[in-house]
């Protein structure tokens, strides 16, 4: 339940989870009408997220009174009294709900330029506790938790510390498992009604560690949403070499995760490796890359010998030199643009 303060500003704020209850309107509207005071007419019980609080508004001044379904109408009615004696004087101080929606309406450039200045400061003092990057902020994912942050405010208000509801991060670890389950099932589903569809199968290593990884996509067209790529896996390799046979395994079963199989109506892109093109040569319809050809004959002609390319290489190698030295000495966040080295894949 929220303070008479709080709910006070989400008022003059017209925020969306305010709404207002009036058990004669409700009865009225419904087959089982039971018997009401009138004095319910110049009231509202007030809600917070469909959440009735121990507070009502009175229609005429927009005072708000404390008030319990155990209270009965006495509060009403004392209130009624002092409320129709102060009505019967006009006063030019006295306030209606609509001043505070006016002023709200005014003054909602000014909330939202504050509020955001806050939030700004906030978030920098995020990224220098918890030393995280400053395009934190601009990820779905963030903006996921602060939406969830409002909602959970306008509910609980101030009443519940901070500490007291963000779970720790082995409860978070927790959640993945079931995540991942529930997004992989919906994605089944989807896949289920698509008739005509690609695949991507690529391999690499990374440097560092020198373990192999595995991806498969799947490449469809929606009528309303346009052309989508959705990430089927992306695992570690592990079987027991990368020859033909094993790769072929490698895709199927992950294909038959969502129950796809690979066969003559289905396109599969891959790199132009012997290997991959062996995996994919009966009962599919393999595509070479067209991005690892560009690829290669760039490669090809910056680093091959006697192939007549010898001053685009001597440029080439004269930049790598410039970009590694500008990337090792940090100079590179003085730029604006990131720059980056020539990648063989």
């Amino acid at each position: 339940m929220l303070a008479a303060e709080d709910l006070s500003d989400l008022i003059k704020k017209t925020d969306p989870s305010v709404s207002y209850y009036n058990p004669l309107e409700t009865d009225n509207n419904s087959s089982k009408k039971r018997k009401r005071s009138e004095h319910w007419n110049g009231f509202q019980q007030i809600l917070v997220n469909g959440v009735k609080q121990n507070y009502i508004i009175c229609n005429n001044c927009q005072i708000l009174l404390k008030w319990r379904a155990d209270d009965g109408t006495n509060v009403m009615k004392k209130h009624t009294i002092g409320c129709k004696s102060h009505s019967a004087v006009p006063s030019s101080s006295s306030q209606s709900i609509s001043t505070f929606f006016t002023v709200d309406i005014r003054n909602k450039s000014h909330a939202t330029r504050l509020a955001k200045h806050k939030l700004k400061k906030a978030i920098a003092e995020c990224c220098i506790l918890d030393n995280r990057p400053f395009a934190l902020a601009d990820g779905p994912g963030f903006q996921k938790i602060i939406h969830e942050a409002m909602s959970i405010g306008r509910s609980l208000g101030k009443a519940i510390p901070v500490e007291k509801i963000i779970p720790n991060r082995t409860t978070i670890s927790r959640e993945i498992d079931a995540m991942y389950t529930f997004r992989k099932n919906q994605l089944k589903k989807i896949i289920k009604s698509i008739n005509r569809y690609s695949i991507t199968v690529d391999f690499w290593t990374e440097s560092h560690t020198g373990v192999n990884f595995g991806g498969v996509s799947l490449h469809c067209y929606f009528k309303k949403h346009g052309l989508k790529s959705m990430v089927l896996a992306c695992r570690e390799y592990d079987l027991p070499n990368s020859k033909s046979p094993n790769i072929r395994a490698f895709t199927e079963g992950i294909l038959s995760e969502f129950d796809l199989t690979i066969n003559e109506n289905v396109y599969i892109v891959t790199d132009n490796e012997p290997k991959m093109k062996a995996a994919f040569r009966d009962g599919a319809k393999r595509i070479g890359c067209s991005a690892h050809y560009v690829n290669k004959i760039i490669e090809h002609s910056l680093t091959s010998i006697d192939i007549g390319c010898d001053l685009i290489q001597q440029t080439f190698n004269q930049v790598k030199t410039i970009v590694t030295h500008i990337r090792q000495t940090h100079i590179q966040t003085k730029l604006s643009h990131s720059i980056n080295l020539f990648c063989k894949t």
